[in-house]
This record gives structure tokens, C-alpha cells and sequence, in this order.
């Protein structure tokens, strides 16, 4: 564990779920990254505060843990969370629109299976016929 861990409950705390992948396709794992990006832009946090950050970069996840952030100063303590949402809005747009894409394809592959099955169905139905 990156040293976030649960809260009281067992339940994670809210910089746990931040750091967290998406889950498995699926309706819920796609509600829950849309959640989370509106939390993250409820943030406002402005763009050109993070014109220099790459929104490929690993160092704001790896570095942002609880025991990292309570031994650094003040402006750092701040500024490496805001950095990671802003990284983090950019991979769960990501997420949030391939999630989209494979719930389509889930969909629509159960929408072409049924009507293989009817149409299945109705041939031996002719056959007998």
C-alpha cells in the first residue's frame, strides 16, 4: 500500500480513490469515473498553472502519498496534490470515454448475440415447417 490506506469504516479515503484505476468496463466503474471528474473540476483548477506538467507523468502519483505530503512544507504539500489532480483530470477523461467506448461494444455485441439466438430460433422454426 502507498501509505494512504482506509479510513475509519474500511472505507478509502477520498486521495486513495483519486490515485485509483478504474475497474473493470461496466455502467458502475464509468459512473464512478464521471463522479470523479466532476469532483475534479469542481477544484477549478486553472490550466496555465500547469502549462510545464506532462499529463503522461508518473511523479505526482508515485510522490503523493500521506507520509510524503506530511513531511513536506506548506507550498510543496499544496502544489503536489493540485498537480496530481490536474494529471489525474486528464487520465480520467481518458478512462471515462474508453469505458464509453467498451460499454457501446458490450452492448452491442449482446444486441447481435439475441439476434443471432431469435433468428436461430425462427430457422428452426422454418425447418420444422
Amino acid at each position: 500500500m502507498d501509505g494512504d490506506g482506509a479510513v475509519a469504516g474500511g472505507r478509502r479515503s477520498h486521495f486513495t480513490e483519486l490515485k485509483a484505476d478504474p475497474g473493470a468496463p461496466g455502467l458502475e466503474s464509468l459512473l464512478a469515473e464521471v463522479n470523479e471528474l466532476e469532483r475534479m473540476r469542481q477544484l477549478e483548477l486553472d490550466a496555465v498553472l500547469f502549462v510545464d506538467v506532462s499529463r503522461r507523468s508518473s511523479g505526482p502519483r508515485r510522490r503523493s502519498t500521506r507520509r510524503n505530503l506530511e513531511r513536506m512544507k506548506p507550498p510543496r504539500r499544496l502544489t503536489l496534490p493540485a498537480t496530481l489532480c490536474h494529471v489525474r483530470q486528464a487520465e480520467i477523461t481518458n478512462s471515462v470515454v474508453d469505458l464509453f467506448i467498451q460499454l457501446v461494444l458490450k452492448i452491442n455485441t449482446r444486441a447481435e448475440r439475441k439476434v443471432e439466438k431469435e433468428l436461430g430460433a425462427e430457422l428452426k422454426k422454418v425447418n420444422r415447417a
